[in-house]
């Protein structure tokens, strides 16, 4: 059964508030991150993660996590039946067709303890989603980019 929603993720070196109500997202990340040498650490890297649903939806339940390139799986938040109730009415009263979660996580020094794939989910009763991920590789294991998967090809606008 597919997902009641969608959410997609993004890996960045900052997260800032502003007032208003918005967001300012610095050193959004590719698909890719080549460090000098694995383990390391990242010494500022945060989340942006948005999961959307309908207004109508019957969702109960909403969690975002990621699994590191270990298989640890690091949780985020869960929202219950209330809090998500809560948004809906806010929604509906506004007329806007989708109610919108926003996760900002930060991390001070996050460890890279082996290459790997970094994958962020958000799981709902109705399913699960991949929001985004993060391919990690040191440099003396790199991949030219032909062999570097399709999506992950250099777009030369750097």
């Amino acid at each position: 059964m597919p997902a009641k929603f969608s959410a997609f993720a993004l890996f960045c070196s900052d997260i800032r508030q502003e007032k208003g109500e918005s967001d300012t997202i610095v050193g959004v990340m590719k698909d890719n991150l080549i460090l000098g040498e694995i383990p390391n650490t990242i010494p500022k890297l945060s989340l942006y993660i948005r999961v959307i649903f309908p207004v109508d939806s019957e969702i109960e339940s909403v969690s975002t996590f990621f699994v590191d390139a270990m298989g640890e799986e690091v949780r985020f938040n869960e929202l219950t039946i209330e809090h998500i109730s809560e948004h809906i009415d806010r929604a509906k009263a506004k007329g806007a067709p989708t109610v919108t979660f926003i996760t900002r996580i930060h991390f001070a020094a996050f460890p890279i303890p082996k290459a790997g794939r970094i994958i962020v989910y958000a799981e709902g009763d109705s399913g699960r989603v991949v929001a985004g991920h993060l391919d990690v590789k040191a440099s003396e294991t790199a991949n030219s980019p032909e062999e570097l998967p399709e999506q992950s090809q250099p777009d030369g606008e750097d």
